[in-house]
């Protein structure tokens, strides 16, 4: 996954990283903008980290069932990983378009476009299909 800096939503509890594009994001991020939220990007991975805080907040969910719902009004493509300050043992995934492959390693997850980044460490890789997401969630001993 071609990595740009992560956007984080206006609390700042959110953080997104996001390989793909949005086509529209203007309409959201107007009707963001009337609900209150301030951009200081003019980027799609802004408006899309918050949507997904506005749908989590509006509809009191967890960041697992926020993201789905926020993404039903998305168009366009995406592979993103959605990080809560509130729940950091969390990762939520997704992808429409753009590929993603999660690692599978011993206590270690990797998350990339294809398994190259990280064949050095697992050979154990899963592809999510378009339209699939996935929480990777670390436990602890």
């Amino acid at each position: 996954m071609m990595l740009t800096h992560p956007h984080l939503s206006n609390s700042g509890n959110l953080a997104i990283i996001h390989n793909g594009i949005i086509e529209n994001y203007e309409p959201l991020k107007k009707e963001l903008i009337k609900r209150g939220y301030i951009f200081h990007s003019d980027t799609d991975n802004e408006v899309l980290v918050n949507l997904i805080e506005e749908v989590q907040k509006k509809e009191k969910l967890k960041l697992g069932k926020a993201v789905p719902g926020s993404l039903n009004q998305v168009v366009g493509a995406y592979a993103i990983c959605v990080f809560d300050k509130q729940n950091p043992d969390e990762i939520v995934v997704a992808r429409l378009g753009s590929p993603l492959a999660i690692g599978v390693g011993e206590d270690e997850y990797f998350i990339a476009s294809d398994a190259s980044p990280f064949i050095e460490y697992t050979s154990n890789a899963i592809y999510l299909e378009d339209e699939e997401m996935a929480i990777v969630r670390l436990h602890k001993p």
